[in-house]
């Protein structure tokens, strides 16, 4: 794949923006991304193959290099008038590749098929094109010779199809990397995607003549090389999907520095939807194509949920990344049939252009924040984070201020510190993405407004009060890592570390390993379901009294979730001590 985001521009053949799910379950937003990613990496090698083929051809046929940028175009934009001089041609080499034509496709019947019937009737239709039955100069005019290059193009885009049908292998770590998600759960997600099976064009709006049912991922692999400390995914990407790959007749283009911030679980997908209808600036839905074309749940089906979890936050992200504004309407307003979407792309997403630093010459985004570079500074007395730290995770850390600001780089920083408790397997920077991906920025700053309201007494009361409500938000929030010691920071900035009952037990339950941990949960999941309840209730009651609440209101609730295996493995541990 080209590293320059201005270039990854993914023309989607239109009947591969809607579909339905027939077999399996529909991938998660990192699998999206890999596909997104390995399709754009197919239609840029197929591109370059094809373009060998065809130009090679073109050549031998007697057209001059001086026309060959002139043919690609036309032939790139589906046009069929390429006004070229009839005179130049090569006959003999005319007679060569019209043999050639025809010995491919024949063979390739022959591949597909054995019936005997079958392959005649194709054959006698192939001899038939227009390249075999033109091979006389003289009578060439410009309107057989479009038809001829035609003819050239298609089984040029035929080969370079055909030679792209084997196995593909790519460093699986570099794959996960650049679309910033975690490997371990991106590895189980994709062994899945090769079950899923979709029917495309399924909300045929165009009345595009393709019906593709098939799985986007044909076959998946990984092979671990310890001698290369590596891990291959091969791949393969069905026949069907391919051929629409190449020169697609319809296509969406898809941004690839927009795909790279999208994070909902729907916002692919749609994001992909509304740019297919974007000249229209209309799209209608009926509810059944709705809900399977999103593969919403049925607690959906309830207009609030709907509005609240799935049409309302996809669409502000679609827009904020995008910049696609879109408005919607049900019809009929009560128990309504289809939601009508009106969109229009209000503002042009810039890339960024790469910052031009001359020699010696540094970006000073944290060094000139010293609010941030306080918290740097304590981070990396974590000894975990000063062995991982580097330049990429520094980048990422400059990212993160210029798109979401101070405070939450400070809610990162602190949550580094106070959570990682051992060597990092793979990244720091993967393990930031997780942080990022578990506590979603809005539900950051609910949190600080939530924990501001409880502050009480003096300055400096209050300021202790703050450190240790975030410390145990953030932990919660943190679903795999609760038992971080609880640190507060006077103003005279020397670190002390509190010494309260909860924290003392916090501090001894830091000894449970990940091993212990799994053995216990394994028993819990063994339970009946009466014995599982009565776990649950115990750790619900064990986060109330840590987060000093009475019962559950909204915001803790989610943060709960996020807690809940941690909680009742902490319930069955003092049980079992």
């Amino acid at each position: 794949m080209k590293n320059n985001k201005k270039e990854n521009i993914f023309n989607q053949h239109s009947a591969l923006t809607t579909f339905r799910i027939t077999d399996g379950k529909y991938y998660k937003i990192g699998v999206e991304k890999s596909i997104f990613a390995l399709l754009l990496r197919a239609q840029y090698e197929l591109k370059d193959e094809f373009k060998k083929l065809f130009l090679t051809t073109l050549n031998q046929l007697g057209i001059s290099k001086d026309n060959h940028e002139k043919v690609l175009e036309i032939t790139f934009t589906n046009k069929s008038d390429y006004s070229l001089n009839t005179k130049v041609l090569n006959q003999q080499y005319l007679k060569t590749i019209a043999k050639e034509i025809i010995d491919f496709k024949i063979n390739e019947v022959k591949r597909m098929t054995k019936d005997e019937n079958i392959i005649r009737i194709k054959s006698s239709t192939i001899k038939a094109m227009a390249l075999n039955g033109n091979l006389n100069v003289d009578k060439i005019d410009e309107t057989k010779l479009n038809e001829i290059i035609l003819e050239i193009k298609n089984y040029c885009k035929d080969k370079a199809v055909k030679s792209y049908l084997d196995f593909k292998s790519i460093d699986f770590t570099v794959l996960a990397n650049s679309i910033n998600t975690n490997s371990t759960y991106l590895k189980k997600d994709l062994l899945k995607a090769s079950k899923t099976v979709l029917e495309f064009n399924y909300i045929n709006k165009k009345n595009i003549e393709v019906e593709i049912v098939t799985s986007i991922l044909a076959s998946v692999r990984f092979d671990v090389n310890k001698k290369e400390k590596k891990t291959w995914f091969t791949y393969q990407i069905p026949r069907e999907i391919l051929e629409l790959l190449l020169i697609p007749k319809v296509y969406v283009p898809l941004e690839g520095v927009v795909v790279d911030k999208l994070n909902g679980i729907y916002t692919l997908r749609m994001y992909s939807l509304l740019k297919d209808h974007l000249k229209r600036g209309t799209i209608e839905l009926t509810k059944e194509e709705m809900f399977e074309f999103f593969a919403l749940p049925k607690s959906y089906s309830n207009k609030t949920n709907l509005i609240k979890k799935f049409l309302k936050p996809t669409l502000e992200e679609v827009e904020k990344v995008s910049g696609i504004v879109t408005e919607y309407e049900f019809v009929p307003k009560n128990r309504y049939k289809k939601v009508v979407f009106r969109h229009k792309l209000e503002r042009k997403m810039k890339t960024e252009a790469p910052t031009i630093v001359e020699k010696g010459e540094k970006i000073r985004v944290i060094e000139d924040n010293e609010k941030i570079m306080k918290k740097l500074e304590k981070a990396k007395r974590n000894i975990y984070i000063s062995k991982a730290w580097n330049k990429r995770a520094e980048n990422k850390i400059k990212r993160i201020i210029k798109e979401d600001g101070e405070e939450y780089v400070i809610f990162i920083l602190d949550a580094l510190y106070s959570n990682l408790k051992k060597e990092i397997q793979t990244t720091l920077v993967q393990y930031i993405n997780g942080i990022i991906k578990n506590n979603p920025k809005n539900e950051v700053i609910e949190v600080q407004v939530e924990s501001s309201k409880e502050q009480v007494g003096s300055e400096k009361q209050v300021g202790r009060t703050e450190n240790k409500i975030k410390a145990k938000e953030q932990k919660s929030l943190f679903g795999d890592i609760l038992e971080a010691e609880i640190v507060s920071e006077p103003a005279t900035g020397v670190k002390q570390v509190a010494s309260s009952k909860d924290e003392i037990e916090s501090k001894k339950e830091e000894g449970i390993s990940e091993i212990t941990k799994n053995f216990i949960w394994g028993m819990f999941e063994k339970m009946k379901i009466e014995e599982q309840e009565s776990y649950k209730e115990a750790a619900i009651k064990l986060f109330l009294r840590e987060v000093g609440k009475e019962k559950l209101d909204k915001l803790h609730t989610t943060i709960y979730k996020h807690a809940e295996r941690e909680y009742i493995i902490k319930v069955m541990e003092k049980e079992m001590k």
